[in-house]
């Protein structure tokens, strides 16, 4: 019997200019930052996307090194 697994939550997901807006940075800085290991990204179909929570992580840790 073949498993099937549930639909992601679109909630879940950011695209790229979202992920930027999330982060602060641009889209250079964004694809080098996976390119060097630092944020994951993934696929769902043909599209770029990256996972919500992880961002936010990575937004709290910028933002307390970001302050003055």
């Amino acid at each position: 019997m073949q498993q099937t697994l549930p639909l992601p939550n679109p909630q879940d997901w950011a695209d790229t200019r979202q992920a930027m807006m999330m982060l602060d940075v641009s889209r250079p800085t964004l694809h080098r930052w996976v390119t060097d290991g630092r944020l994951g990204d993934y696929k769902i179909g043909t599209m770029r996307v990256w996972w919500v929570a992880e961002l936010q992580e990575m937004a709290a840790a910028l933002a307390r090194v970001r302050k003055p």
